[in-house]
C-alpha cells in the first residue's frame, strides 16, 4: 500500500524578512494579490517595508486602457486604481506600518485635480512612515515649468530620508525657510525645475551627502559645493543657463562634468582625493586641463569624450591606471607620461601618439577616418609602430569595414619586432612579423 505524501508549503515557512524581500521584486498589484495565498503571506503583505506604485502599470497590465480615447472609460478606470490605492495607503497608515522604500509613478494628470490632491496624502503618507528610500516620477517628456508638478516642501525637511529621487518635478521653497535633510546620503535630481535657493539650501541642508546628481534639470545658474566632507560622488549633466559650478569637497572621488552649455566660471579645488574624472562635451583648453590634472594626485580613471577644444592633449600622471579619449575631434597629439597606465582607449582620426616607458595590458583603437586614402592608412602604420612596443592586446575597430581589409597590408608593412594579437571588428588574428 503506497504512502501519501502530504504536501508542505516551504515557502510560507520562510522568515519575514525574506518574504518582504521576495515581495519588494513585485509590483504592488501581485504582491496585494499574494495575501490571498496564506495567513502568513497576507501577514507579509500588510507588513511589506518596500511599495512601488506605478499608477499606469496598475491599469491591468494595459496602458492602453489608461489612455483610453473614450473620457467615461478612461476616467472610470483611473478612479478603479485610484480607489485601490487608496485602500491599501489607508490600511497601512492606520496601522502605522513603517516603510522602508517608496517608490511612485504618476503620469502627466494635472487636469484631475482629485488625483493631484491624492499623490500629496500618498507622499504624506511615505513621509509620516519614516521612508527612508523616497523616488518620485511625474509626468513624462513635459519639461514646462508652469504644469510641473509641485513636490510638497514637506519632503525637504523629511528627517528619516537618506535617498531622494525626484524626476519630472518642480522643487519651490520659499527665500525664509530652510532645508532640514540630516541623514540624506544621495540626492538625484533629474529633470526637475529648480532655483539656486533650492539648490543651495539642499547642500547646506544635507551635510552627510555622499552621492549627488544634477541630470536636465533647470532654473539653476549657480552651484556651489563647499564643507561637505562625506561627499564622494559627484554628476552634473546637461544644465541649461549653468553660469557658476564650483566644488570644494576634501573626500571627492568621482567627479563628472558634460553638457552642451558650460558654466563661464568653472572651479575645482581641493580635490586632492579625486580618483575618476569624466568630461565630456566641454570646452576646455589644453592648458586648462593640464593644469588641473596636476592637482590630482591619486586619480586613477580619466575619461575625455566630445572635447573638441583640446589640441594637444599631455598628461603625466604616476596614478592614472585609465585613460579613454574619444570624439575629441580636434585632437592632432596625445602625450602621455603615464607608467602606471593598465588600460588605454582612443576613438577618433588618426593622431600623433608619444609616451615614455610605457607597457598597456589593453589598448582598443577606434578609428572614425575622414577618409580612406593611402595617406591615412600611412599614418595608421605609423601609429601602430608607436604603440608596437607597449601593449600586449589590441582591439582595433573602425566604423567601417575596411580596417580589416588591410591585414596582408599590415604583412607587408608593419614591422613589428614579435607576435602581436589583434582584434579587428570582433575577429581574433595574429600578425607574425
Amino acid at each position: 500500500m503506497e504512502k501519501s505524501i502530504e504536501a508542505v508549503d516551504y515557502i510560507s515557512e520562510l522568515p519575514e524578512p525574506i518574504l518582504h524581500h521576495i515581495l519588494s521584486f513585485l509590483p504592488i498589484k501581485e504582491i496585494a494579490r499574494t495575501s490571498a495565498l496564506s495567513k502568513t503571506w497576507f501577514q507579509a503583505w500588510k507588513t511589506v517595508p518596500i511599495l512601488k506604485i506605478d499608477f499606469p502599470a496598475l491599469m491591468a497590465g494595459n496602458r492602453d486602457r489608461y489612455y483610453y480615447p473614450e473620457f467615461r472609460i478612461r476616467h472610470r478606470n483611473i478612479q478603479v486604481s485610484h480607489n485601490f490605492l487608496e485602500q491599501i495607503l489607508l490600511s497601512r497608515r492606520k496601522q502605522m506600518i513603517s516603510l522602508i522604500k517608496f517608490k511612485l509613478v504618476m503620469p502627466y494628470l494635472f487636469t484631475n485635480p482629485e488625483i493631484v490632491s491624492a499623490m500629496y496624502r500618498w507622499i504624506g503618507y511615505a513621509l509620516e512612515s519614516k521612508v527612508k528610500h523616497l523616488k518620485i516620477r511625474v509626468g513624462g517628456t513635459n519639461v514646462d515649468e508652469k504644469s510641473m508638478y509641485c513636490m510638497p516642501q514637506a519632503i525637504l525637511n523629511a528627517i528619516s530620508i537618506q535617498v531622494l529621487d525626484l524626476s519630472h518635478c518642480k522643487l519651490h521653497l520659499p527665500s525664509t525657510d530652510n532645508v532640514t535633510l540630516p541623514f540624506l546620503k544621495k540626492l538625484s535630481l533629474r529633470y526637475v525645475f529648480a532655483d539656486d535657493n533650492v539648490i543651495s539650501k539642499l547642500v547646506a541642508g544635507s551635510p552627510l551627502i555622499e552621492d549627488m546628481s544634477f541630470t536636465n534639470c533647470f532654473g539653476i545658474k549657480t552651484i556651489q559645493i563647499f564643507d561637505l566632507i562625506n561627499l564622494v560622488k559627484f554628476y552634473v549633466s546637461n544644465i541649461d543657463h549653468l553660469e557658476r559650478l564650483e566644488i570644494q569637497a576634501p573626500n571627492l572621488h568621482s567627479l563628472t562634468v558634460q553638457g552642451s552649455s558650460w558654466p563661464s566660471v568653472l572651479k575645482v579645488a581641493c580635490l586632492k582625493n579625486l580618483k575618476s574624472l569624466a568630461i565630456h562635451r566641454a570646452p576646455i583648453t589644453d592648458k586648462w586641463l593640464y593644469e588641473q590634472l596636476n592637482k590630482f594626485p591619486h586619480l586613477e580613471c580619466l575619461c575625455l569624450l566630445e572635447c573638441h577644444m583640446l589640441e594637444s592633449i599631455k598628461i603625466s600622471s604616476s596614478s592614472l591606471l585609465t585613460l579613454h579619449i574619444k570624439s575629441c575631434a580636434n585632437t592632432v597629439r596625445i602625450q602621455i607620461h603615464t607608467p602606471n597606465l593598465h588600460i588605454f582607449s582612443y576613438r577618433g582620426n588618426i593622431i600623433s601618439f608619444s609616451s615614455n616607458d610605457l607597457i598597456l595590458p589593453e589598448v582598443e583603437l577606434h578609428f572614425e577616418p575622414d577618409n580612406m586614402e593611402i595617406s591615412w592608412y600611412i599614418r595608421l602604420i605609423e601609429l601602430l609602430g608607436k604603440f608596437n612596443q607597449c601593449f600586449r592586446m589590441m582591439t582595433l575597430k573602425s566604423e567601417t569595414a575596411e580596417v580589416c581589409l588591410v591585414d596582408n597590408f599590415y604583412y607587408l608593412n608593419l614591422c613589428l619586432h614579435n607576435s602581436r594579437s589583434i582584434n579587428t571588428l570582433g575577429i581574433n588574428m595574429w600578425i607574425p612579423i
